[in-house]
């Protein structure tokens, strides 16, 4: 049975040792709903295929998709079983009841399925052999075929018997529990999936959408999943859902809204699209499902888009079947169906395939269809529009929690009923909760305070002065816009005022006064990167040696990470010069010069050129670092939806006692490839640098937290991860037996909290340290949340870590502190983040590296295939690294990239002696 699961009970994972202690009791409400009743059992498992009665004329043709074979079994429910038996079935090729069909054994021969389209059914039943019509106006029969098998007898006693206090005791009553897990999630979505848009454990309702840029509105909807916690007890997670889903228009007019023209007649004003503006159309477009409006009526086809003309309707011309004459698509729609092109002359056709064979029809006679998610990346418009309207205070998510339970409306679920279950939907859980008391961070002793004591997770950095400051002496400013645009009198005082800042806390500001070069920004970027870099060299007048350059600073138009200017002068920094590169976005911030923004950019520049920006005082982490140890932060970035690009694996690993200084591995790797390939290579070029950097000592301790890793990895990771660490220790010496402890961070998920009485920050939410290992936690494992950040926006997310692996032997309030303090010394802003920096570093790093893609365009266009296809090396996708920085160790780069194997030349490490 291939099925996500929703609670991973293997016996293997470390048990809790105790509930923690520390800090200060506070009670809290979380959107978990308890089921008061459940199963008793047995079920019976149905192998389940639904398939055409003819086979599919093509070899690679798709499966029936999932929401049409749940409809399908829906009515083979309401037609054929008479509703007497309700079962859970998830689309795919499981089927689970609480009792016995009348057969065993149904063959393809006993049930008959006609499916029509559209979705309007008439239904109709042949006794004898049992079937179910779906008729519909203009609607074309397909017919399909049930073929149902019981395989299994699924019994309850250690599902039921967990409820009790009583684990598990063998992987086979482990695996039983996680069975029955996964059954009843699947049995609780069908309700809701039969009323409104699904979308895995999501549902969207078209009541209330709201509008967005880029031809989007978005549609309010509601996730649900079944969740075990304290003494096996059962609980719907509800939480409220948003959706991009695309507006259903004519697509001329949603080409207008995707290119932020006023109205559709701007197309006729601009005279066309360019070149660019129609692969633009492609990538946005390709797949989208439309209908042909040239007939009127009833009688409109539906077909996806494969792709945009380059020609125009008037322009492009084909050989017509009937008349073997060549004439343009314009004119044949206007002599065949009286159609008059309003666009003909400036706008391309839609390209869709049918029976491999292409057809063309102009823009204007085509309609987006109706309820169609939105799966493509946001652009940065739209993903602001979208978290704006998405984003929800604490109070009102609660609120519409409560209302979305109401409209999920569990008392009526037919299903669960039938199934004996019920859902107590009364009010939310209520959670014993604690909140960790703070660190105390260390400044340079010049500073204002020393030592100092965050509130509400975070602090002014006015005042005081870093642990260690860069020198900067060698720089330059790289302009994109004109002198107009971006005035030199406004870069000037910017430039005196970051310059007086850096100085105040504590960088060494050789040169102040560095050059500026202006570039065009519809150009190519790299023309004035040149121009800027072949300015930038500085003779330091303490040694009278000119510094070869250090930093290029670059002033954008837009913001900075959705300026389309940003990727190339990455890949120019990191892969043709070796360079720091920092981007500033020119308004508000230039023009203002604000001491608070100079301060924060500060921080970028002095991590970036090998500063250290804080640290823990001493003894706030307790026991763990009273030897040499070494934490390691691992993640895998994927591409993005739409995009076949290779995906990033990433290794941080800390360098020092403090735990503030970072140096980084990376991987390229086959597409969607979850598991680290060469996590062993990878951890052992960190070990080897760490060796070096501290006087040849060898950690003691290595503590791994991993990102990205699902409920349903856990044993994978640690059959292939934790494996890896072992066999790299013993390769480097048989006596390097380092105590290895491994946690898994979960950030997706939909567990909130919401504070009660007087425990909340000015935001709403909990207040930074908020701990919760007892009620929503595992029955039994070692997992907790942390709510480690103070709220900005929205309602908090806590971060679920899950120890994996612990030789170590954590205490809970130890392992709950240690992770808590460490969100302090992330080195880019003056706050407690949200997850601990190690694995905010490996994020940026996998995501950095994908600007280095040697052709990001060929990922998402219409050549674009998976790297795992091809035949490819994925490393040899992505541009070489500058040996500017390859060579620049010594700088203690916070983020450094390396992607090769052979990490020291000269020094490299094999072993330990």
């Amino acid at each position: 049975m291939a099925q996500a699961t929703s609670t991973d009970l293997t016996p293997t994972l470390p048990k809790r040792p105790t509930v923690g202690t520390l800090g200060k009791p506070i009670t809290v409400r979380t959107n978990y709903y308890e089921i008061d009743k459940r199963p008793q059992g047995p079920l019976y498992h149905y192998d389940c295929k639904i398939t055409d009665r003819e086979p599919r004329a093509l070899p690679n043709a798709k499966p029936i998709p999932v929401a049409k074979t749940r409809l399908i079994m829906m009515e083979f429910m309401e037609k054929v079983l008479k509703h007497e038996i309700r079962v859970s079935y998830d689309g795919k090729y499981n089927l689970h009841s609480y009792r016995k069909l009348p057969q065993d054994k149904l063959t393809s021969e006993d049930t008959i399925v006609y499916w029509t389209r559209p979705f309007f059914p008439i239904l109709s039943l042949r006794p004898l052999n049992p079937q179910v019509t779906l008729n519909s106006l203009g609607g074309h029969a397909d017919v399909y075929k049930i073929s149902l098998e019981l395989v299994n007898v699924i019994h309850l006693e250690a599902f039921n018997a967990l409820n009790k206090g009583i684990r598990p005791t063998t992987s086979d009553q482990a695996g039983q529990i996680v069975t029955a897990m996964n059954i009843l999630d699947v049995l609780i979505h069908q309700w809701p999936a039969q009323r409104y848009i699904a979308a895995g454990k999501n549902f969207y309702y078209p009541a209330g959408t709201v509008p967005m840029s880029s031809g989007l509105e978005v549609w309010r909807g509601a996730f649900q999943s079944i969740r075990m916690g304290e003494n096996g007890k059962l609980y719907v997670n509800v939480d409220t859902a948003a959706a991009a889903f695309r507006k259903p228009k004519n697509l001329v007019d949603m080409m207008a809204e995707f290119f932020s023209m006023h109205n559709p007649n701007d197309f006729l004003r601009y005279k066309g699209l360019a070149d660019w503006q129609t692969r633009d159309l492609n990538r946005e477009y390709r797949g989208t499902e439309i209908e042909i409006t040239h007939r009127g009526g009833d009688n409109r086809p539906r077909f996806k888009i494969e792709r945009f003309t380059m020609q125009t309707a008037e322009k492009l011309k084909f050989r017509d079947d009937q008349t073997n004459k060549e004439l343009s698509v314009a004119n044949y729609f206007k002599q065949q169906y009286n159609a008059q092109l309003k666009y003909g002359a400036y706008l391309p056709c839609v390209v869709i395939v049918k029976k491999k064979r292409e057809i063309f029809f102009p823009v204007e006679l085509c309609r987006i269809v109706e309820n169609q998610r939105y799966k493509n990346k946001l652009n940065p418009r739209a993903t602001a529009d979208f978290i704006k309207i998405a984003c929800t205070k604490p109070e009102e998510r609660e609120r519409k929690i409560q209302e979305l339970i109401r409209q999920i409306d569990f008392e009526n679920n037919a299903d669960l009923r039938a199934w004996g279950m019920h859902v107590n939907t009364k009010q939310m859980l209520t959670l014993n909760a604690r909140v960790l008391p703070g660190p105390v961070l260390a400044y340079d002793p010049s500073s204002k305070q020393g030592q100092l004591t965050p509130r509400e997770g975070a602090w002014n950095l006015v005042g005081q002065v870093v642990p260690f400051g860069s020198k900067l002496t060698s720089w330059a400013i790289a302009v994109f816009g004109s002198e107009n645009e971006m005035p030199n009198i406004a870069i000037g005082r910017f430039i005196q005022e970051l310059v007086n800042v850096c100085t105040e806390r504590g960088m060494n500001v050789v040169n102040k006064n560095p050059k500026v070069v202006r570039g065009n920004r519809n150009e190519d970027p790299t023309v004035a990167l040149d121009k800027a870099y072949s300015f930038a060299s500085f003779r330091d007048p303490a040694t009278n040696i000119p510094v070869v350059p250090q930093l290029i600073m670059c002033i954008l138009n837009d913001k900075a990470k959705q300026s389309r200017l940003y990727d190339p002068v990455k890949k120019w920094g990191d892969c043709k010069q070796g360079i720091v590169t920092q981007c500033v976005t020119y308004y508000p911030h230039v023009p203002r010069a604000q001491n608070q923004y100079c301060n924060n950019l500060f921080l970028k520049i002095n991590a970036k050129l090998g500063g250290m920006n804080i640290k823990l005082a001493p003894k706030m982490l307790g026991r763990w670092n009273e030897v040499p140890c070494i934490i390691v932060g691992c993640d895998v970035t994927h591409a993005p939806i739409g995009s076949t690009s290779p995906s990033v694996a990433t290794l941080v690993a800390s360098m020092d006692s403090s735990f503030a200084r970072y140096a980084a591995e990376i991987r390229a790797q086959p597409l969607r490839r979850e598991i680290i390939e060469d996590f062993g290579g990878m951890l052992k070029a960190l070990l080897n640098m760490f060796y070096l950097r501290n006087n040849k000592a060898q950690p003691q301790r290595i503590l791994v937290y991993r990102d990205g890793v699902s409920e349903g990895m856990f044993e994978a990771v640690k059959k292939y991860e934790i494996d890896a660490i072992k066999r790299t220790c013993a390769e480097l010496s048989v006596n390097f037996k380092p105590l290895v402890t491994y946690v898994a961070v979960q950030k997706r998920h939909h567990t909130r909290f919401f504070p009660m009485d007087q425990n909340r920050d000015r935001s709403g939410n909990c207040v930074p340290g908020t701990v919760v290992d007892t009620g929503v936690t595992h029955p039994y494992e070692f997992d907790f949340f942390l709510q480690s950040h103070a709220g900005i926006q929205g309602t908090s997310r806590p971060t679920h870590y899950q120890v994996l692996h612990d030789e170590f032997q954590f205490k809970s309030d130890e392992l709950q502190l240690l992770t808590y303090r460490l969100c302090y010394t992330y080195g880019r802003c003056t706050r407690a983040v949200s997850v601990v920096p190690p694995v905010f570093y490996a994020d940026q790093c996998g995501y950095r590296v994908r600007t280095h893609l040697k052709d990001a365009n060929k990922w998402s266009g219409d050549e674009s295939k998976r790297t795992d296809d091809s035949g490819e090396d994925p490393a040899s996708l992505f541009e070489t690294l500058s040996v500017n920085i390859k060579g620049s160790y010594k700088l203690f780069y916070k983020l450094l990239l390396i992607r090769d194997k052979s990490i020291f030349q000269a020094s490299k490490i094999t072993s330990y002696s």
